[in-house]
């Protein structure tokens, strides 16, 4: 390098650093000659916007996840390329960002319009390789014009599903009214006390939410059991992934059944023919399944709810309500 060259260098926002050789040994030539150096460079240089970003997850081994990121070209073209990718780690505490592999259960779909290029990872069957701890992911995008790239990171945190706790409440049981019951949410797989350890049990009947205990061994105890008892208990488990984030297990079924009794063993009623009367079924118990019926002359009939017979009922433990209308002699029985 002859004594009359001279070095400048430029720097640019988010660029490395160029190094220009000039020949002119005028200084002010010189100046001017790296300054027009550097802005011609610079010029070249291409704008990446993103409208969406993925979705940091906390997924579930053997599940279907989708992630969606959108780039919007530079001077109205769409992004050269748009590509999920994994950071891998080299030697010396180096790294590279390399392309998603595409297999059967892991792919890359693209669609672009105008400007813009929408790009979808999907996972059909994720598992706990494709956690972010085994390499960090991103969505990246390069320019239309010098390839620049622009690089947005997300978060997949998965559990292994084997690690979630599975349960049953027990027992199914049958009572008669004023009878105690004990159901329990027995755990019949336990979950991972380092990923998923429990934060809390639901008890539920019908969906109703129960009782609410940290102590999944504490059983929900009904001390005297009516109607409104009956039905299916469920026990939900909130666990927290990675111990950060609530996920709720639910239990299979336990049945309580009730044992029907009647209030009212019988009741006369009398009524002038044409006029309207109503008669109370006073059952009660779960499930109930109530069919009103019509002896006379030791024949029997089972009345269906036609015409003038109309059958009322406004829960499934309410009384249940059989009105006749223009009541005629053809009425009369029990």
């Amino acid at each position: 390098m002859s004594g009359r060259e001279r070095f400048c260098y430029g720097r640019y926002p988010d660029l490395k650093r160029y190094l220009f050789v000039c020949q002119n040994t005028d200084m002010r030539n010189y100046a001017l000659f790296c300054n027009l150096i550097f802005l011609v460079h610079v010029s070249v240089q291409a704008l990446l916007t993103v409208d969406l970003l993925p979705k940091n997850v906390f997924a579930i081994s053997g599940s279907r996840y989708n992630f969606t990121c959108i780039f919007v070209g530079d001077n109205g073209l769409p992004p050269v390329r748009v590509r999920f990718q994994r950071r891998k780690a080299l030697p010396n505490f180096r790294y590279e960002w390399l392309d998603i592999p595409e297999t059967e259960t892991v792919f890359q779909t693209n669609k672009t319009e105008g400007n813009k290029v929408t790009a979808t990872l999907h996972y059909t069957n994720i598992t706990v390789e494709d956690d972010t701890s085994k390499g960090k992911h991103a969505c990246t995008g390069y320019s239309s014009k010098g390839g620049q790239e622009s690089r947005y990171r997300f978060t997949i945190r998965v559990t292994a599903v084997e690690d979630l706790p599975v349960a049953r409440v027990t027992p199914n049981k049958t009572v008669s009214y004023g009878d105690g019951a004990r159901l329990y949410c027995n755990l019949t797989h336990k979950n991972n006390e380092q990923t998923t350890p429990i934060s809390s049990v639901t008890y539920l009947r019908n969906d109703e939410r129960l009782k609410i205990t940290t102590d999944v061994n504490q059983p929900l105890i009904l001390s005297s059991v009516d109607a409104r008892d009956g039905g299916d208990y469920r026990c939900r488990i909130t666990v927290l992934l990675k111990k950060m984030e609530h996920y709720d297990v639910t239990s299979s079924a336990a049945y309580l059944h009730v044992r029907v009794r009647f209030r009212i063993s019988m009741i006369k009623l009398t009524a002038d023919i044409g006029e309207s009367v109503a008669m109370v079924c006073s059952a009660e118990g779960y499930p109930l399944n109530i069919q009103w019926k019509k002896n006379y002359e030791e024949k029997s009939a089972i009345i269906k709810p036609k015409g003038r017979f109309i059958l009322q009922s406004k829960c499934s433990f309410c009384d249940s309500i059989l009105v006749i209308q223009n009541a005629t002699a053809e009425d009369s029985g029990n």
